[in-house]
């Protein structure tokens, strides 16, 4: 296998079994170039203090924020779907680990916020036991011998080398809290899992990518301790075998005019409340 870029079309007829299963996480990463017309932004420019607060400033006339916090997170919640989703689901689905790092990415936006994520450099490690068939005689990827492997790549450009960097400058521009940010990305990976597990075949995958993710104290490629961990928790719903997830700390959606907290998965609710929701939705 040489190290040749991934081809957009290869990764999609890889992943074309699951886009059912996928569903709001389907056709989230594109290779360059794009088609024209597309509204992109360099992931990198979001570093800088002015165009961070132009897009969060934005996103708060759009939503009718009362504040920037508010603002903050729930643009962070568009900004973790955009870069995470593509990313997981090649590593998960496919064996793949593409470079989701800051250098290396453009922000699709859609509709003024963040929508997917645009790689320059399509080339990445592969993990062949996890390989996709339709990519085994591909000739793309770098080979990595052990899965550890393949999620260091993953973690190492993608969170810490991307999310963590992002989190940082929202943090330093907005005050909010670093825990109310990082729940949001747990909450998505949480979210992605959750959906993938639902299908058998899938379900071993799932498990054990949502556990290195959410549950390790400590993440291969991930500095210091795992901030996503203990981020959410479950809890079974009345009559139930079934465990429904729950955030640790609340993303602040409840403040924004005639929204109440979030019915399934926000902590400010009663447990009888969320369970009702479950049951009625």
């Amino acid at each position: 296998m040489r190290d040749e870029p991934f081809r957009q079309s290869d990764l999609a007829t890889a992943l074309r079994p699951y886009q059912t299963v996928l569903g709001p996480y389907a056709d989230r990463v594109s290779f360059a170039p794009l088609s024209a017309g597309i509204d992109t932004i360099p992931a990198a420019a979001f570093l800088d203090t002015s165009t961070l607060l132009r897009s969060l400033e934005a996103a708060a006339e759009q939503w009718r924020a009362p504040d920037i916090c508010v603002a903050a997170s729930l643009w962070n919640k568009h900004y973790n779907a955009a870069v995470l989703s593509g990313v997981l689901v090649a590593m998960t689905l496919g064996g793949i680990a593409l470079n989701g790092s800051i250098a290396n990415t453009s922000i699709i936006f859609d509709h003024g916020l963040p929508k997917a994520l645009l790689l320059h450099d399509a080339r990445g490690c592969v993990y062949q036991p996890r390989l996709a068939p339709t990519l085994v005689e591909s000739h793309c990827g770098r080979p990595v011998a052990t899965l550890p492997e393949l999620y260091e790549a993953v973690i190492a450009t993608t969170f810490e080398g991307h999310i963590r960097p992002v989190i940082e400058q929202l943090h330093a521009l907005t005050r909010i809290s670093r825990q109310i940010l990082w729940g949001n990305v747990a909450n998505l990976c949480a979210d992605l899992y959750d959906r993938l597990a639902q299908e058998p075949t899938l379900a071993c995958l799932a498990h054990a990518d949502r556990a290195l993710l959410l549950e390790s104290g400590e993440c291969p490629g991930l500095s210091g301790a795992n901030p996503m961990c203990g981020a959410v928790w479950y809890e079974r719903s009345a009559g139930s075998l079934v465990m429904s997830r729950v955030r640790q700390r609340c993303c602040l959606r409840y403040r924004l005019p005639e929204h109440a907290p979030c019915l399934k998965v926000c902590p400010l609710r009663h447990h009888e409340e969320r369970d009702l929701s479950r049951v009625t939705s």
